[in-house]
Order: structure tokens, then sequence, then C-alpha cells
């Protein structure tokens, strides 16, 4: 037999007989009954842990948005991981994800987290049947500190997760147990004006607003708009009204707003 993958396994042991002859049937497997015969039967316990990795992010991520990650380590098998020079270990590299965001924090139920940027380490014992959960978070930077505008980690390491990471979700070979990856929907808008300082009567003043979308999630009209009160400028100068254009979405001007909306790629 080859024995199962460590997130398959079922009881963690391997155990049969073969009955007849001098082997009792039914067969006695339980190795404390004193008519328990090792002629008769094998028992090979397996040694086996995993990882799995998930977020609490809504979909999508915000600037300012705290995001916790939470790892779950658990013993799979049948034996008791206590080896002090084999104990069960992960990694967590955040490259990708402090690029966009701010590590906040790590804790463990069990074992040692530590981190050294941008790696989050933990190890520790692992009794048969228990889990471990290990937490960290981050926070989300504003918009115009923002990198790929995507938070994207993964757990190696561990049985199940492999070391490289693959973390490109059409990869066939990508497992959403040991990568999570949160897109962050960010936008900004940025004012200026071609003026000299100061402006003089009969001058013309341009001015440009300049609308980015900085995450990683396509945002429609409904999502982005902005607005531009006049009030202050009106009151020292003409609105030329077939000058108001846009690249892209729709600009409009009802006194003294000038309004925009559209949609973000």
């Amino acid at each position: 037999v080859t024995v199962k993958d460590a997130t398959a396994l079922g009881d963690g042991r391997l155990r049969n007989a073969v009955t007849g002859g001098d082997c009792p049937d039914p067969a006695v497997t339980d190795p404390t009954d004193p008519d328990f015969d090792p002629d008769c039967v094998v028992i090979d316990d397996i040694a086996a842990w995993t990882t799995f990795k998930s977020s609490n992010a809504d979909d999508p991520v915000l600037p300012g948005d705290e995001v916790e990650y939470t790892i779950t380590v658990i013993n799979t098998g049948n034996v008791a991981l206590t080896d002090p020079s084999d104990l069960p270990t992960f990694e967590d590299d955040l490259s990708e994800v402090l690029d966009d965001a701010e590590f906040t924090g790590a804790s463990a139920t069990s074992g040692t987290v530590s981190y050294s940027e941008p790696v989050l380490t933990w190890e520790g014992e692992l009794l048969v049947g228990q889990e471990v959960t290990v937490t960290y978070s981050v926070t989300v930077n504003d918009a115009e500190d923002l990198g790929d505008g995507r938070l994207r980690n993964a757990v190696t390491g561990s049985p199940n997760c492999p070391d490289p990471a693959i973390t490109d979700p059409a990869d066939p070979d990508f497992d959403a147990d040991c990568v999570v990856i949160d897109d962050i929907s960010a936008w900004t808008v940025t004012k200026t004006s071609n003026a000299s300082d100061p402006v003089l009567p009969g001058d013309v003043v341009e001015y440009t607003l300049t609308v980015e979308n900085l995450g990683n999630v396509p945002l429609t009209a409904a999502e982005v708009s902005i607005e531009d009160d006049l009030s202050g400028v009106l009151d020292d100068a003409t609105l030329d009204e077939a000058s108001i254009s846009a690249s892209s979405g729709t600009a409009s001007f009802s006194d003294p707003v000038l309004t925009w909306t559209g949609d973000l790629d």
C-alpha cells in the first residue's frame, strides 16, 4: 500500500491482521489484550501533520482595514511529534503583503512564533490529534502608499504546502489551503492648476483633476465619483463651461459644483 497524503488520512494508523490457522477470527488487534499475537497482526503508526491558512478579509480589502491571518497546524497522524531535533515548523513569507500593508503582531496557542521581516516562523510540539492556531495581522496602507494592490502570501514547509510556494491560482498545483490572496480596492484623486503665483486679472486658470485606481479591483461608476465646489472661485472668476472635459467617464457642472463619475479599471 502507499500511504495517503497528510491531508487525506483516516485514523493515522495502518492496522490489519491475517486470520485462520493459528490466527483467530475475529482478530485480536488491541496490543494491550493478553491474546494479541504480533505474528498475526501488524500495526504501523503514521507520523503526519498539516497546515491550513485563511484570512478574515472582506472581498475586496480597503485601505486602513486590519486583516487577520490564521494558520491551523494539525497532527493528522498517530505519532506524537515531540523530538526536539525534528519539530514541526513552517514559514510564511510576507514579502508580497508588506508592499501594501504593515505587520502588526502575531501569536500562537502553542509552540513558538517569531517574526523577522519579512518572514514569520512557527515551531512547536504536536501531540496526537492536537491543533495549534497561529494568528497574525497586518493593516492595509493608505491608497497612495500601496504597492501592487494585492495581499498575497503562503505558508510553506509543512508536508502539504510546498516550498517554494505556488501562488498563481491558474497553476494546476495551486493549493488554496496554503495560499491566501486578497485584492485591495482603492482609488485617489489629486488636483493641480496651471496658474502662476500670483494670478492676474484676465488670466485663464486651468484645473486638472486626476482620478487613479491604485488597487487591484476594477471599479464602477457607482463606486467612484468626485465633487469640486467652486464657490470660492466663482466670486472671483467666470467658469468656461465649454472647457470642461474628461478623458473617461462623465464630467458635469451644476452651479457651483463640478461632478465627475466613471468606471476605473
